[in-house]
């Protein structure tokens, strides 16, 4: 098969790196793959996904524009890029790329189209222009139930054009990663972490997040909350971080890899508003961690059974704060819920399945275009 695999950028989030692992995975298996990206690639030391397709030898194309404003050139560069060298079949990840990606195959005569829908983001005209592209496609990818539940709902895809294929981990590489010392970021020995990793941004209930941090840090004096990411409120992260009781809130640099952040880490805590299937949760499951989060999308079908310790409802900062403080003062229950975390990304979430999943979606959409092009 030859497969074009489109998205918006490749900064190193949880999109990014699924379609990294999709197309490594694919061209190891003799497909014929292409990365194709609307911005512009991005620089040392934030492009390691970049580095591992060149590794991998996986043909990536930036259309190198870096605003909305350029997007015509984007969509003008891609279709040319479609028009002169057609794939058999183009995957587009993420709303931009499902709305540009989309319209540029079509104008290249380039099918069938799937597409990705990887967020349950209710933003109403956001919905409209990816609802208008949708029709035009065969079929959508969700990387949740929920997900999947969301499309149905506010875009209108058909059930049967639907399918689940969630994200995956290098479950190995987490188990196996060596724990950092807290000390390197000036934290005491005795530290003990609850860890933030995403973008600083209000999707991810950043209020939420220190209004329970306000609780649980009076529950532990060892308890520090320490937060991994970058994004337009770090700036104020920062600052909320130093009125925390006793100064326990730490911002740290950007990090390439967190692997070592969430082993050493007594848990995870996300408070998002909304999310997709969120892959630092299937990250911190297979390091081997406890989490701590809001009962947002793709979630409960991360953690399955062992969500009941782990997960609070939606929007509730102090159920949160309660939950975290249970598990600090619970270390024994905590890594147990770890190891029980680790086990079930092992078992459900690993890459090779994933890959299985892609590749089989994308051979019988082919074989349906082509017993449709025979009647």
């Amino acid at each position: 098969m030859r497969i074009d695999l489109i998205i918006t950028e490749l900064p190193m989030g949880g999109a990014e790196r699924c379609l990294t692992e999709v197309a490594i995975g694919l061209h190891g298996r003799g497909h014929d793959v292409r990365v194709l990206v609307f911005g512009p690639l991005p620089p040392p030391p934030r492009d390691g996904l970049v580095q591992r397709l060149r590794i991998a030898a996986v043909p990536l194309f930036s259309a190198q524009t870096a605003s909305t404003y350029m997007a015509p050139l984007a969509w003008t560069r891609i279709r040319r890029l479609l028009r002169e060298d057609p794939p058999d079949l183009v995957q587009t990840f993420l709303f931009h790329a499902n709305v540009l990606g989309t319209a540029a195959a079509l104008a290249a005569g380039v099918s069938p189209i799937v597409g990705g829908v990887r967020v349950a983001q209710q933003h109403p005209w956001r919905l409209r222009i990816e609802r208008a592209m949708v029709r035009r496609m065969q079929c959508v990818t969700c990387v949740s139930q929920s997900v999947a539940a969301f499309a149905q709902q506010h875009l209108r895809v058909p059930a049967a054009s639907l399918h689940v294929i969630p994200n995956a981990v290098d479950v190995e590489r987490f188990a196996g990663a060596q724990r950092i010392d807290w000390q390197i970021f000036d934290l005491p020995a005795s530290a003990r972490v609850v860890l933030f990793v995403g973008r600083m941004e209000p999707q991810k209930g950043l209020k939420r997040l220190f209004a329970a941090a306000q609780r649980f840090l009076q529950s532990d004096p060892e308890a520090f909350l320490v937060m991994v990411g970058d994004g337009p409120r770090r700036r104020w992260c920062v600052q909320q971080c130093e009125r925390l009781p006793g100064g326990r809130g730490r911002v740290l640099p950007w990090q390439a890899d967190v692997a070592p952040l969430l082993a050493a880490a007594e848990m995870l805590i996300l408070s998002s508003r909304y999310e997709g299937m969120p892959n630092v949760v299937l990250e911190a499951m297979a390091a081997g961690t406890a989490v701590a989060c809001s009962e947002v999308e793709g979630v409960a079908e991360l953690l399955g059974e062992n969500k009941t310790r782990q997960v609070t409802p939606p929007g509730d900062a102090e159920a949160l704060a309660k939950n975290v403080a249970w598990l600090l003062a619970h270390p024994g229950e905590a890594r147990r819920l770890g190891e029980a975390n680790q086990r079930r990304a092992a078992e459900h979430y690993t890459i090779e399945a994933m890959v299985d999943r892609y590749e089989q979606l994308y051979e019988n959409v082919l074989e349906q275009a082509r017993d449709e092009a025979a009647k």
